[in-house]
């Protein structure tokens, strides 16, 4: 502990850090608790400070690869901020003409499953709930836009789109891995805490997909990031109960198959409440209920609303969606009987071109502490979220597109990189060993080196639409013999418009 105290992290890189941390991993016992441990010596920089200091830092290697991943399904989630500030309004008419043309042209084998049209207008048909938080960096580009005649529909909106979608989801990642140290520092010591929130800032696809788009799995990460905090950090109160509440709202909102983490999770803390009333016979946990469920209540009556409002429906846009892409409704969305269902619970995490395991190499671990994590856990909370968390890994293998579609690696289970993180707690105070330590780092680093491949190289390669679209022929997600990560390697980095646009050469695309 003494020799802890001697060797305090730097801060003057990320890979400095990342290898700092695991030179200095503590020795201890495996013990493993979800519960505050004694503190080292006091650090000079205060938690809420380093966490600034983190974010800051995460900041700009999110934004360091100067370009943009320009994916359709977050089309109208750049655009719709622009509309909301400018014309106050939540359709995208004309903003989106651009990327309807190729669908409504008969040029993809589907229509613009993105937008649907509704009563004259086009509105998003995906949850509006990350365009909504991430509207306050649109500002001032969708001011600039109005007042310097730039319209909607035109290349030089497309860029200011495309920066401002960046910058956002560059910022929520950043935030969800503050939030993350300053949960982590609480059941860990400062250097455990440091390098589990870098595994999960960069040796993650948190940085190659949630820091460059705004895909709904960046605000799912950030929604699970502040649950687990607040789940740490419950002192008993009905604010740490909202804040529960906050926190679960925000994920089901976003994503609707978030709802079987949250039920879970919601049935634990009512039970947990209902009980200590009896046993103690005092209204306050009660009260706690009753706060868990203020935010719950008021996001669910906005969705529903919205939904019923525009769509007609409780589901909203899924519906439409789903028929776009061809399936009979939602229901038609998923795959009947075990050998399709078996198929994807392999492929999600062993498939050559989808596999978690070859993508996130040190998930492989996770899976051990998820074993301790339920095993030793003191406090409940953690056996019903890893519960939760498998049955939305079971929900994505029964998907017929489990695969994800055009993506780098498996795109559904990143909504799960903060779970995955929270297992390796116990992964960490079990490296006590020289050999322990080593097989950890090199799985971490080379996680990191594929995501490096996905912010720099990706989509270089075609691999998803060459030498046939993924999505006509899926089985090419277990072929061996054409690996994605070896053509994006082989394809070299990928090029940014960046610099360009700020030349005023707009027409690049």
């Amino acid at each position: 502990m003494q020799n802890e105290n001697r060797n305090r992290l730097s801060c003057h890189s990320a890979f400095c850090i990342l290898h700092s941390a695991f030179r200095r991993s503590a020795i201890r016992p495996f013990c493993f608790t979800i519960t505050p441990v004694p503190t080292e010596t006091p650090s000079p920089i205060r938690p809420r400070r380093r966490a600034f200091i983190l974010f800051c830092l995460l900041l700009v290697i999110y934004l360091a690869n100067l370009r943009d991943m320009a994916p359709d399904d977050t089309v109208p989630t750049r655009y719709l901020p622009f509309s909301i500030v400018t014309r106050h309004s939540l359709n995208v008419d004309g903003y989106i003409d651009l990327h309807l043309r190729p669908y409504l042209n008969g040029m993809v084998g589907y229509g613009p499953y993105f937008a649907a049209r509704v009563n004259g207008h086009w509105m998003s048909a995906y949850p509006i709930l990350t365009s909504l938080v991430a509207t306050p960096v649109f500002v001032v580009p969708a001011i600039y836009a109005e007042h310097s005649g730039v319209e909607p529909g035109t290349s030089k909106m497309r860029f200011l789109a495309l920066m401002a979608e960046k910058l956002s989801a560059a910022i929520l990642a950043a935030l969800g891995a503050a939030i993350f140290y300053l949960a982590l520092r609480r059941i860990l010591p400062e250097n455990g805490a440091l390098q589990l929130v870098f595994i999960y800032a960069i040796a993650s696809p948190t940085w190659n997909l949630s820091a460059q788009a705004l895909w709904l799995q960046n605000l799912t990460e950030l929604s699970l990031v502040l649950l687990i905090w607040a789940l740490i950090t419950d002192r008993g109160t009905r604010a740490s109960a909202a804040w529960i509440g906050l926190a679960l709202a925000l994920a089901v909102a976003n994503k609707l198959t978030n709802a079987v983490v949250a039920f879970p999770m919601i049935a634990w803390f009512c039970f947990r409440e209902l009980r200590r009333a009896r046993q103690t016979e005092d209204a306050a946990p009660t009260s706690r209920i009753v706060s868990l469920f203020v935010p719950l209540a008021g996001l669910g009556l906005f969705v529903l609303w919205y939904n019923f409002h525009y769509f007609g429906s409780i589901l909203g846009a899924y519906t439409a969606t789903f028929e776009t892409l061809g399936y009979s409704g939602v229901v038609g969305g998923f795959q009947g009987g075990w050998r399709p269902f078996l198929d994807g619970l392999a492929g999600l995490l062993i498939s050559p071109n989808r596999g978690l395991f070859l993508f996130v190499p040190w998930t492989v671990l996770s899976l051990w502490g998820a074993v301790r994590l339920w095993q030793e856990s003191e406090t409940g909370w953690e056996r019903w979220l890893l519960a939760g968390s498998l049955l939305l890994y079971l929900t994505y293998a029964k998907l017929l597109r489990w695969y994800g579609g055009y993506t780098f690696g498996p795109r559904y289970l990143v909504d799960l990189m903060p779970v995955f993180v929270l297992c390796l707690v116990p992964v960490w105070r079990a490296a006590v060993t020289p050999l322990r330590r080593g097989v950890f780092a090199s799985l971490v680093v080379l996680a990191l080196a594929v995501q490096f491949l996905g912010v720099f190289n990706y989509p270089n390669g075609s691999w998803n639409e060459t030498p046939v679209t993924v999505d006509n022929v899926p089985a090419r997600v277990w072929d061996w013999h054409d690996l994605e990560l070896v053509r994006v390697l082989k394809a070299g980095p990928a090029p940014t418009h960046l610099l360009d646009h700020l030349r005023g050469q707009h027409n690049t695309y």
